[in-house]
């Protein structure tokens, strides 16, 4: 672990998870994504927007975490150049 939260990374995780829960939602809602039985009972979850409050709580969470990681970074005096000087030494 570098212990470094990189802005890339953080990034790339927050557009993907933005377009994995766009594309299933038009999926669902197209009828391309079938779930048996249920298949009625989910589009009528999907157009009530339940699967927007689940990505929001995602994203708040993986938010969250960042915050945390954050706080023990400073907390701790946590810095890039006391990592590299101890692999040095």
């Amino acid at each position: 672990m570098i212990g470094a939260l990189c802005p890339w990374c953080l990034t790339i995780t927050g557009t993907t998870t933005l377009v994995f829960f766009s594309i299933t939602r038009v999926n669902i809602l197209d009828g391309n994504l079938r779930f048996g039985t249920a298949t009625a009972g989910v589009q009528t979850l999907v157009r009530s927007w339940v699967d927007v409050y689940l990505m929001v709580i995602i994203l708040a969470v993986f938010a969250a975490m960042v915050v945390v990681r954050y706080l023990q970074l400073v907390k701790t005096g946590y810095s890039a150049s006391r990592s590299r000087e101890s692999r040095t030494a």
